[in-house]
Parts: C-alpha cells; structure tokens; sequence
C-alpha cells in the first residue's frame, strides 16, 4: 500500500478543455490526486490508495460526465497498476 498509481488519460480528438478525474475509496471519499501531462493530449492521473478494495474513477472533460470513462477497481489486484483511459469529442 502506500504506493502511487498512475491513470492514464488520451484527450487526442477532444479538443482544448478543462479535464477533471475524481477518485474515490472503498470508504466513499474522495481521494486527493493529481493530473500531470505525459505526451501530447496524454495526461497521467496519480494517487496513493490508503484502503485495500475497489475504488471508482471518474473523469469529466468541460464538466460533463465522459462516456465510459468509470473506472471500478482495485488498485492492489495488479503488480504495476496502469489503466488507460481513451475518449474523443
């Protein structure tokens, strides 16, 4: 535990804006994360899961919900967590 884990999020086709991710523990709190660019229209969400259990990822591009783009997992059940997020406007 206690070990940062990456989201990864592919803006390529949506356009300029405003991308939001929320992340939420088995508890129902949300969880401090933040998003950093990693290539062109890429960006990385990062957090540090405090609980074992599922947690739920939510991104929101210009504050609307993206279509597929919950996420329910748990952080502990891969070696190297990544996950990827694709979406286009």
């Amino acid at each position: 535990m206690r070990h940062v884990r990456t989201i990864a999020v592919d803006t390529n086709g949506a356009g300029d804006g405003n991308l939001e991710v929320t992340v939420t523990n088995p508890a129902g709190s949300t969880m401090y994360n933040y998003v950093r660019p990693i290539g062109p229209a890429s960006f990385g969400v990062y957090f540090t899961p405090t609980q074992c259990g599922m947690h739920l990822v939510n991104v929101t591009f210009n504050s609307e919900v993206v279509a597929g783009s919950s996420l329910n997992f748990s952080p502990f059940s891969c070696r190297f967590c990544s996950y990827d997020v694709k979406f286009i406007r």
